[in-house]
């Protein structure tokens, strides 16, 4: 089972990466132009097609929303069932009575 963190940051990952495609769809895709000809190849197609790019953008950010709304936070025990209760002894107002007196 993957952790709920690794599915959080995965979650917004998709949402930043989904959202520069919709906003700057050639700079961001431009970004990923390196590596193999063929690689730089199918970026530059994406570059060429900036609506499609921002459509998937959308999908992505839609993706990652959904991803994010299914999670749960992690069961993390408290201060208090690790080190269990606490005396502090004398009531704080018990000793305001008597430094007043």
């Amino acid at each position: 089972m993957v952790d709920p963190r690794v599915r959080e940051a995965a979650a917004m990952a998709m949402i930043g990466d989904g959202m520069l495609g919709v906003l700057e769809p050639k700079r961001h895709c431009r970004v990923w132009e390196f590596g193999p000809k063929p690689y730089q190849e199918f970026i530059e197609w994406f570059v060429e097609h900036p609506q499609i790019t921002r459509l998937l953008g959308a999908l992505e950010v839609g993706l990652g929303l959904w991803l994010a709304s299914r999670q749960t936070a992690p069961q993390v025990a408290s201060r208090r069932e690790v080190a269990g209760p606490v005396d502090f002894g004398e009531s704080r107002s018990e000793e305001v009575g008597r430094m007043a007196a």
